[in-house]
């Protein structure tokens, strides 16, 4: 199985044991347990997402054989980083403001890798993890710019690094909901360019996403969704059903990729306007 994000392969696990109150060590024990326990499925969960992801070398021969142009208006409008307040729309637009400024330095769009950075920085302080999206990230994309791979290798470590001060500080959903975002801006940037070039490979590159989205849904599962974060699961898991219903049929008419992949960007759309509109 193709590992494009293989620096994922290790997350830290941590074992909350409270042993101030000697009076409540069995209690503090069993809840400490059940916590580690949950947090342990939940790393294992986001290990695999990014694990049934393609090979970024697979990624990058496709931009190159498919002569993929870059496109600034398929992207989320950074200067909306500001309409966010609640750490649901912060979270899930910080994810999807990562991909973006993913997709800019594959496309060696410096002054537009910059903008996107600055709306990442902008939320990652509202979200307290500032110290991965700074100046200093932009300094590693740009010392690695001629390295193809490097981009996507860097936003990983960042990612996983907002990962881990996240869940370190019990803010598992917060995190959650960031990597759903990044996922979501992945596959919605796929479809458009799958629109574009009518490419067999691309449309089932997208359509083995189902893998990482299952891990997907399976981390939201772990998390203890609240009104306001229940439609992210509820729409991914009818995007699963969408693409499995897609699949069957490029497998039945391959020469159809257009009519297979517009299903596919409409469900992927509404979810992506519904995380922008939110505030």
């Amino acid at each position: 199985m193709k590992k494009l994000f293989h620096t994922f392969l290790f997350f830290l696990i941590y074992l909350i044991v409270s042993c101030s109150d000697k009076s409540h060590d069995d209690d503090n024990l069993e809840t400490s347990a059940s916590s580690s326990l949950s947090l342990q499925s939940k790393r294992y969960s986001v290990q695999n997402i990014f694990n049934t992801m393609p090979d970024y070398k697979e990624i990058i021969r496709l931009i190159e054989e498919n002569s993929l142009q870059y496109n600034p208006d398929i992207l989320h409008d950074p200067l909306k980083c500001k309409n966010y307040n609640t750490e649901t729309a912060m979270a899930l637009n910080l994810g999807i403001y990562g991909t973006d400024l993913s997709i800019t330095r594959l496309f060696h769009q410096t002054q537009e890798s910059i903008t996107f950075l600055k709306s990442l920085n902008y939320l990652a302080q509202k979200l307290g993890i500032q110290t991965v999206f700074s100046d200093k990230l932009f300094d590693r994309l740009e010392q690695n710019k001629d390295i193809k791979d490097s981009s996507i290798q860097i936003m990983v470590s960042a990612f996983s690094e907002a990962d881990k001060i996240l869940t370190e500080n019990k803010r598992s959903r917060t995190s959650s909901l960031m990597i759903s975002g990044a996922w979501v801006e992945g596959f919605y940037i796929s479809c458009q360019f799958a629109m574009e070039k009518n490419n067999l490979a691309i449309a089932n590159a997208i359509l083995n996403q189902n893998n990482s989205l299952n891990e997907i849904l399976k981390m939201l599962e772990l998390e203890n969704l609240d009104e306001s974060t229940q439609f992210i699961y509820d729409n991914l898991k009818t995007l699963k059903n969408v693409i499995e219903e897609q699949k069957n049929a490029l497998n039945t008419n391959p020469d159809k990729v257009t009519e297979v992949i517009i299903p596919l960007n409409e469900s992927i759309l509404r979810i992506r306007e519904k995380i922008s509109k939110l505030n």
